[in-house]
C-alpha cells in the first residue's frame, strides 16, 4: 500500500497556528489516502496494527449475516454459499475506492463466466447517486446499497475500500482494508493479491 510522503519545512518566523493548520491538513490527507474515516485506535495502535487486528478478527470466521437485493433477487449468506465471493466496500468520496475500480471491472471480467464465482460490492450511497456511479464509472458488477451502519457492521468497520474473499462455505478466507490512490499501482495489487486468492479457491 502506498502512501503519499510530505516533507514540511517550518521557518522561524511563521506563526505558530499555521503550523497547526499544516499539521492538522497532514492528518486529513493521511488519512484520506487510506481511504478511512476517522477510527479511534486503541492505546498504542497505529494503523498498521490496526489493519492487523481487523484481518485477524476477520479470517476464518463466517461473514456476517446480511440479506439484500438485486435485480429482484434476494442475495443473502446461504444462497452464495458453493461459490467464492469477492466483496468490495466502498464509497464516492473515498480516493482509494475509486483508484482501484477499472482494476476491479478488470478482475470481474476475467471471472464473470465461472459459474462457482460471485462480485458483489456495498456501499452507503443513495440507492440514487449509487445509480449515477455506477455510470460514472461503467461498473459491470453488483452493488448494493446499504444503510452506511450496515456497511460498518459487515466489513467490521475496518473503513473504506474494504476487500473480502469468502470459500464456498461462507467463510472470510483473505480480509484487506486501506487501499491505494495511484490506479496503476492499484492494479498491479487487484491482480498480484485479489486475483490469485480467488483463483486458489475456485
Amino acid at each position: 500500500m502506498k502512501m503519499a510522503a510530505y516533507n514540511i519545512i517550518f521557518h522561524k518566523h511563521k506563526p505558530p497556528y499555521m503550523k497547526k493548520s499544516i499539521i492538522i491538513l497532514l492528518v486529513f490527507a493521511a488519512t484520506y489516502s487510506y481511504g478511512q474515516q476517522p477510527t479511534r485506535l486503541g492505546p498504542g495502535m497505529n494503523i498498521d496494527s490496526f489493519m492487523k487486528a481487523k484481518q485477524t478478527q476477520a479470517i476464518d470466521k463466517p461473514f456476517p449475516l446480511f440479506s439484500s437485493y438485486f435485480d429482484g433477487k434476494v442475495f443473502n449468506n446461504e444462497n452464495l454459499k458453493g461459490k467464492t465471493v469477492f466483496i468490495n466496500f466502498w464509497f464516492a468520496a473515498c480516493a482509494p475506492c475509486i483508484a482501484e475500480m477499472d482494476a476491479l471491472n478488470d478482475l470481474y471480467a476475467r471471472l464473470k463466466s465461472n459459474k462457482n464465482f460471485e462480485f458483489i460490492s456495498f456501499t452507503f450511497e443513495t440507492p440514487e447517486k449509487t445509480e449515477q456511479l455506477i455510470q460514472q464509472y461503467k461498473i459491470q458488477y453488483k452493488v448494493f446499497s446499504l444503510e452506511e451502519a450496515d456497511c460498518r457492521r459487515l466489513n467490521l468497520n475496518a473503513g473504506f475500500p474494504t476487500s473480502i474473499i469468502l470459500d464456498s462455505g461462507g467463510m472470510v478466507k483473505y480480509f484487506k482494508n486501506g487501499g491505494t490512490t495511484d490506479k496503476a499501482e492499484a492494479k498491479r495489487f487487484v491482480f498480484a493479491e485479489f486475483y490469485p486468492k480467488i483463483v486458489s479457491l475456485l
